[in-house]
């Protein structure tokens, strides 16, 4: 497996307060890792600390071979280590065109900026309808769309995952896990935190329990999926 995203012993938290204590970590290339765990157990804090929203206190983070824990949120987009946050957090005043083009932010993405936006309306042909409605007037299953769509506008490499389904309608869910593994067949590596276990583990290569801060866990997303450990803490 090559390897896309390593982290070692990684520690951060919000000011005093430490979260994460010590994980470690591996994300293969153009595969899917989920990340799982009960509320609070630290998995937006990796995320943000990933994506360069939350300093690292200790430990490294290597894309690919290059330490990237000091680089500034905006270099490790630039590298292609993009987030989606929990809430999808659109411009609700910009028109859906709009809000993908804000995504494109690097040189490399504004390139080809036109060719990627058609490509994502192929993965989500809704907002190519809605095209030039207002964000903000969208569903909330069509925003969550937009917010993937506009991580993807920036070419990511890496793509972080914050609970892309938390509060989306069944069937709007289901549409959500059928496009993430089509991602990995553009060499797109996934890191995915997820409250639906049972789907996340189903479409993932890899998995990670985290708890109180520490990874506890970690088999491929079937032996986590069948572990009764899992099933009895996680999955009822």
């Amino acid at each position: 497996m090559n390897i896309k995203l390593k982290v070692e012993g990684i520690q951060s938290g919000y000011g005093e307060i430490q979260v994460l204590r010590g994980i470690e970590m591996l994300c293969g290339e153009a595969q899917i890792t989920a990340l799982v765990g009960s509320n609070g157990a630290g998995k937006s804090t990796l995320l943000r600390t990933l994506a360069g929203i939350l300093p690292t206190a200790t430990g490294r983070i290597l894309h690919g071979e290059a330490e990237i824990q000091r680089l500034p949120s905006h270099e490790r987009v630039a590298r292609g280590i993009i987030m989606v946050p929990e809430g999808r957090l659109v411009f609700p005043d910009l028109s859906v065109e709009e809000n993908l083009r804000t995504g494109a932010v690097n040189v490399r993405a504004k390139d080809v900026w036109s060719r990627t936006i058609e490509e994502i309306y192929d993965l989500f042909p809704r907002l190519l309808e809605r095209q030039k409605q207002l964000a903000g007037t969208l569903s909330g299953g069509e925003q969550q769309m937009l917010a993937l769509g506009r991580g993807l506008m920036g070419l990511p490499e890496v793509l972080l995952l914050d609970e892309p389904t938390l509060g989306l309608a069944p069937s709007v869910a289901t549409q959500i896990f059928n496009v993430i593994p089509r991602l990995t067949q553009s060499n797109i590596s996934i890191l995915i935190a997820e409250q639906d276990l049972n789907r996340v583990l189903d479409i993932a290569h890899f998995g990670y329990v985290i708890e109180n801060g520490r990874i506890t866990m970690h088999d491929t997303g079937s032996a986590l999926r069948s572990n009764p450990a899992v099933a009895e803490a996680y999955l009822g």
